[in-house]
């Protein structure tokens, strides 16, 4: 009776061991935009509830997310291009349980998918933050969440050579805030803003000298002032469909006006970068920053319209004469090669010019952010997650960006 009574004990015993290393981290992400290009969209209505049932392990929601793919084929369209990022985990946890100090640990990964233009109403509830414990945003959302108070320093975490020697300098420029520079985020994923250039249009163009336009901000917006006051004239002299200097794709789905025009426009406007935290400013006051962003566009006359256009239609206009240039992330040079195979040889890309604070505001940055978490007191598996996802950042870098432009970025 006695060893009956002892075996039971011991196995409650190891049940509750067993039960006390289960670990469950929860992440928040949002659409990464080169995940666009791998999924067909003839694949979408077909594909929405296998995604469900091969993902349920690590979904947060995944209720709540096949019916959001129901009734929004954009959203689903969105959310299928994350299935990159399950094999990633997987791996993730198939590492950590082979390691001795976890090897007790029954550790799950759930991720909650929400749309970037519901960021805004999203970090306004405390209450649904709290649920997560890391996050990968935005880098204009960074100043915001950490003066709410929701996200741990770093600097603790990390020994500073690792971080410099792991991280692109100017991707690390998104991640530090404050006079004692603390390490707010980790660099998760960085695509940088170029000029794509149709040089047969600029070369046509009376008083504006090519090899000028990018030495600063200030003579681009003057070549864009000259250059479409020949507009006329260069439309009688071939270009019959040019209707502005540089195109911009502001259409209102995921931000993209801010995404798009932020960049060059804090670029030009320099030292708020350093001092005022202008990710918080503008992207936390939509409103406020498209004025802003419309007053510029007006002063500097270098967009002739406003339209809402796509960035696969803008580039397709681009190609057929309506822009001189167009701004796009590097993740758009897929695009560009897969449709139009023969355009280099008549198109350029360049970098933008830098503004006061270099090319940081050029950078359209994802950053992985640690939620601070009331009693807790061991990140460590959250820091080893973040460690293993933003090293994916150089992957993505040098994916993204021809080598020949590499060289430029590391040096940024």
């Amino acid at each position: 009776m006695a060893g009956r009574i002892k075996i039971l004990l011991l196995s409650l015993l190891l049940f509750h061991s067993v039960r006390a290393e289960e670990k469950t981290i929860n992440l928040l992400f949002f659409p990464l935009e080169p995940s666009l290009y791998d999924l067909p969209v003839q694949d979408i209505p077909d594909s929405i509830e296998g995604y469900v049932e091969k993902y349920n392990s690590y979904l947060f929601d995944a209720g709540d997310l096949k019916r959001r793919m129901q009734n929004d084929l954009p959203y689903a369209l969105d959310q299928l291009g994350q299935r990159r990022i399950f094999p990633i985990l997987q791996q993730f946890i198939d590492e950590i349980s082979r390691q001795e100090k976890y090897r007790d640990t029954q550790l799950s990964v759930k991720i909650h998918f929400i749309l970037w233009n519901d960021a805004l109403e999203f970090f306004k509830r405390k209450t649904t933050r709290s649920d997560f414990s890391i996050a990968q945003i935005g880098s204009e959302f960074l100043g915001g969440i950490v003066e709410q108070g929701d996200v741990l320093p770093l600097n603790r975490f990390f020994d500073s050579s690792e971080i410099h020697e792991t991280y692109y300098p100017v991707c690390l420029k998104t991640c530090v805030l404050g006079n004692r520079r603390e390490l707010w985020a980790l660099p998760f994923w960085a695509s940088l803003r170029t000029l794509f250039v149709r040089q047969d249009i600029i070369s046509a163009c009376p008083g504006v000298n090519p090899d000028s336009i990018f030495t600063d901000w200030n003579s681009f917006l003057r070549a864009g002032e000259l250059f479409n006051a020949h507009i006329p004239t260069l439309r009688k002299n071939g270009f019959s469909n040019l209707e502005s200097f540089w195109g911009v794709n502001i259409g209102d789905r995921d931000l993209n006006i801010l995404q798009t025009l932020m960049p060059p426009i804090f670029s030009h406007c320099g030292g708020l970068i350093q001092q005022k935290m202008w990710w918080r400013e503008c992207a936390l006051d939509q409103g406020n920053s498209l004025n802003g962003i419309k007053t510029f566009l007006a002063t500097a006359k270098a967009v002739g319209s406003l339209e809402e256009l796509n960035m696969g239609l803008l580039l397709d206009q681009f190609h057929a004469g309506h822009f001189a240039m167009v701004m796009c992330g590097t993740w758009d040079h897929s695009y560009w090669r897969s449709t139009r195979p023969d355009s280099s040889s008549y198109i350029q890309v360049h970098l933008p010019p830098a503004g006061p604070c270099g090319q940081a505001t050029l950078l359209d940055c994802c950053n992985l952010v640690l939620f601070r978490h009331d009693g807790q007191s061991d990140y460590q598996l959250e820091i080893e997650l973040m460690r293993y996802l933003s090293t994916e950042l150089s992957v993505q870098l040098d994916y993204v960006v021809a080598n020949d432009r590499l060289s430029v970025i590391q040096s940024l």
